[in-house]
């Protein structure tokens, strides 16, 4: 463990620990369907970029996404995504600046001819972009522009292997907090219906309104194909640093306030 870790800490014996040696421990409480999550987050002492939190948000999320599912199938809900299912892997995904620099260091610990096979994935999908470019000024609010144009490129995610992802273990939390209710079958356009499960909180637009924030710019969201261009163009912003306990604090004050507007949009629907 070294002074630029930031970890969901497992057990009180660990934050004792983790004190007595001198590490900041945060607390994080969420709400969910009426039960509280609790974290715990261990913090160093070093200052970090951005992409130091996205281990942390990773884990949270499927913590959250675990809870959900399972509360979903104690309903009767069938949830067929699963490990090894690709049906989605066409779709358009987007990631922060903080996991575009994270995912940049991971795909360099694959091995040399994966790591060619995915570059050369990735020089394929960037092509296609350049002759068929997207819609200009979309945000948000105008996703389902976006997302058709990313249909029309007929593209894979460049991560695809054998029919399953190739970076599982990391995948980008729009990927992990993506799952639907219903029948597989629809996800091929074939017969069947099934509807994108609702989260409680969506960690993936935490952290891009986290590096938003932080990084004081707008829209950090970036089309997955392009991540190692992007990262090459704006490498100067990975040398940025933060100190470590302000990034958690920052983290966990976001993902509160979403927690907390989601919770009251869905009292207010219900009244």
């Amino acid at each position: 463990m070294s002074d630029s870790d930031i970890h969901l800490v497992d057990s009180k014996d660990d934050i004792l620990s983790l004190k007595s040696n001198g590490r900041e421990v945060i607390g994080l409480d969420l709400d969910l369907y009426g039960k509280n999550l609790h974290f715990d987050i261990s913090v160093g002492t070093d200052a970090v970029g951005l992409e130091a939190i996205v281990p942390v948000a990773r884990d949270i999320c499927d913590k959250i996404t675990e809870v959900v599912v399972r509360k979903n199938i104690e309903q009767g809900e069938r949830i067929p995504c699963c490990r090894g299912c690709a049906n989605c892997c066409n779709y358009l995904i987007t990631a922060s600046s903080a996991e575009i620099f994270s995912l940049v260091e991971d795909i360099k610990k694959l091995n040399s001819s994966f790591y060619k096979y995915v570059q050369r994935n990735i020089l394929l999908a960037c092509q296609k972009i350049l002759k068929k470019k997207p819609p200009e000024h979309f945000d948000h609010n105008q996703l389902n522009d976006l997302s058709d144009w990313y249909k029309s490129l007929n593209l894979g995610c460049p991560f695809l292997f054998e029919g399953g992802c190739s970076i599982y273990d990391v995948r980008p939390i729009s990927c992990r907090e993506y799952f639907i209710k219903g029948s597989p079958n629809a996800c091929k356009g074939k017969r069947g219906s099934a509807d994108v499960l609702d989260m409680p909180v969506s960690i993936a637009n935490v952290l891009n309104d986290f590096c938003s924030e932080l990084e004081d710019q707008g829209d950090t969201s970036i089309v997955l194909p392009l991540f190692q261009v992007w990262a090459d163009e704006n490498s100067q912003r990975k040398m940025k640093k933060f100190p470590a306990e302000y990034l958690v604090r920052k983290f966990v004050e976001l993902l509160k306030n979403a927690a907390s507007r989601t919770r009251e949009e869905s009292l207010a629907c219900c009244n």
